[in-house]
């Protein structure tokens, strides 16, 4: 069952680093954006809805084409958004087959300047200056591993992923000390949805963490564990 409290203990817009190895997906209700940062309580963190990230249909299809090698179109995506524009009017992206399979080639060449040169910023989306409120990349909420522990997968994120696409191997040479902290400190990331496509990107490449926007954490967790991950 969702049920959200909101406290007054909010912490300014921050992004954080975190640990692919541990991301489950959390499919929490569309929260307005000035909401980046608030704790809150229930259980909102535990719901039954908490799935694969593989189960993602965004997902899944970009690691169709960026590992198995289907072309964008073979993926089912561009349907998929020529459908959003038909029954949603016209997207940001724009509203013809023309313009999504341009937008794609540019994903394709922007994940080739991450995988030569490990760019950041791309993670971090628009407002990585800003301190106001989630805009852009990838989200993440935060709970604690004792409250979400009977609802986490067997095996670690990148198993997954090689046992669903044999095709795949973890190149990423960067050590996983990241991964340490929010272990040592018992807290775990929950992918909120927002930041698809950055996130396939760095599950297709390897990483072993990926830059991402601060969203809701559980009251549970101190504050001062939260403000050691934005330093």
């Amino acid at each position: 069952m969702f049920s959200l409290n909101i406290f007054k203990k909010k912490i300014a817009f921050r992004y954080i680093k975190v640990p692919i190895e541990d991301i489950i997906y959390c499919p929490v209700p569309k929260l307005p954006k000035t909401i980046s940062g608030t704790p809150m309580n229930g259980d909102w963190d535990i719901s039954d809805n908490n799935i694969s990230i593989f189960n993602h249909t965004k997902i899944k299809m970009c690691l169709d084409h960026w590992i198995n090698g289907k072309s964008w179109e073979e993926t089912g995506i561009i349907d998929l958004h020529l459908y959003h524009v038909r029954e949603y009017g016209k997207s940001t992206h724009g509203c013809t087959r023309k313009d999504f399979m341009r937008r794609y080639k540019r994903l394709d060449e922007l994940r080739e300047k991450i995988r030569n040169n490990n760019n950041e910023d791309f993670f971090l989306g628009e407002n990585k200056n800003k301190t106001k409120h989630f805009n852009d990349g990838i989200l993440f909420h935060i709970s604690t591993r004792s409250r979400i522990f009977d609802n986490l997968p067997k095996k670690s994120l990148y198993d997954e992923l090689k046992l669903l696409y044999p095709n795949f191997k973890k190149t990423s040479s960067n050590n996983n000390s990241i991964f340490n902290t929010w272990k040592n400190m018992g807290i775990y990331p929950l992918f909120g949805g927002s930041g698809c496509h950055r996130l396939s990107i760095a599950l297709s490449l390897g990483l072993n963490y990926v830059p991402g926007a601060l969203g809701i954490w559980h009251t549970k967790i101190d504050k001062s564990t939260i403000r050691t991950l934005i330093k």
